[in-house]
């Protein structure tokens, strides 16, 4: 369990370069124009090019929750953007 917020922006084809940058970043791109801050990000599982765009977004590693298929996390609200595509 993660006390706080929690933002969800995997989806699949999460793995295909285009798919991370245009619809998984765009989904981190809504939440940072609406306003809508979170204490963890809830990301696919990374390669480094993955990370290397949220270093460069500005998220701080410590907020970065890697998801996997055997990953099961509760939060005390989890926050889950539209898809952007």
């Amino acid at each position: 369990h993660k006390k706080g917020r929690v933002a969800v922006i995997t989806q699949s084809g999460y793995s295909y370069y285009y798919h991370w940058m245009v619809e998984v970043l765009g989904r981190l791109a809504l939440l940072e124009l609406q306003g809508i801050e979170f204490d963890f990000l809830y990301v696919p599982n990374t390669a480094p090019y993955m990370l290397q765009t949220l270093e460069l977004w500005g998220i701080d590693p410590q907020k970065i929750l890697i998801a996997s298929d055997s990953t099961l996390i509760t939060a005390d609200e989890r926050i889950v953007p539209s898809l952007v595509s």
